[in-house]
């Protein structure tokens, strides 16, 4: 007895064959891309627009030479006038572009906005990369404006300045400005030291102490006779004590420098 298999359905079997097609793209565009060829290496998806904070920190080149150069609201055609501001002798300093290594997955310059990135994304991605930078800095950092003012809701002011001051290793902030060159430190500010009203007292106290013992050491060598305001020493009081006596009456009516001996 023989058996007859039937064909399957056209229809079915051409549906099948793409259902395995879709399988096989979606697991090729899903697989992850290596930045180099060292194990060690962070991994980039295809599907990550917005670089990760730890790809980001990963790409970060240390170079404690050159001091970093932020900058905020300059506008386009902007980047040459940024160069030779950050490229000065005095401030020796490199801007984002050059705080990065590149790679396979970040060619070009990489604090540029990305194929298919929305603005966004773009932005999104600024905060994290210049939060980086923030961290990693040291010495002197350098921020380069139009006018002297940032806006408040600038990259700068929300993430970039707070990010500086919390940092341990960064000693101070240093303002440029885009038009002239002119450089003023903006952090950290001078502050005025207030003294507790018992380290006030306690001080103007030894002070006058002083005064007092400078005076009287001063008129026990004079000749009792000679004493201001006095001919002679009172009775029963040792010439000592008599100048220590009207040095204490002196300090407390005349100032030091206006007191005047024969």
């Amino acid at each position: 007895m023989r058996h007859h298999f039937a064909l399957p359905c056209p229809r079915l079997l051409a549906a099948a064959i793409l259902w395995l097609l879709c399988i096989l793209t979606y697991k090729t565009a899903c697989a992850p891309l290596s930045l180099d060829s060292s194990a060690a290496s962070p991994r980039l998806h295809r599907r990550d627009v917005i670089p990760s904070y730890e790809t980001i920190k990963q790409h970060y080149v240390e170079d404690k030479s050159k001091a970093t150069v932020f900058y905020s609201g300059l506008g386009p055609n902007s980047k040459k006038r940024l160069v030779e501001l950050a490229k000065d002798p005095k401030v020796r300093g490199r801007i984002c572009e050059e705080s990065f290594r590149k790679d396979a997955a970040f060619p070009g310059l990489f604090c540029d906005k990305r194929p298919g990135m929305s603005d966004d994304q773009y932005k999104k991605f600024c905060i994290r990369f210049s939060k980086v930078l923030a961290e990693r800095a040291s010495g002197t950092a350098y921020v380069v404006l139009k006018g002297g003012k940032a806006d408040p809701k600038s990259i700068w002011t929300e993430h970039e300045l707070p990010a500086l001051q919390k940092n341990g290793r960064v000693t101070s902030i240093v303002q440029i400005d885009f038009d002239s060159g002119k450089k003023s430190p903006i952090w950290p500010k001078a502050k005025l030291r207030r003294r507790e009203p018992e380290q006030v007292e306690e001080r103007q106290q030894e002070q006058q102490q002083q005064q007092l013992e400078g005076l009287s050491s001063l008129l026990a060598r004079r000749e009792p006779g000679r004493a201001v305001g006095r001919s002679t020493p009172p009775k029963g009081a040792a010439p000592g004590k008599a100048a220590a006596e009207k040095a204490r009456a002196l300090c407390v009516k005349v100032p030091l420098r206006r007191v005047k001996l024969d």
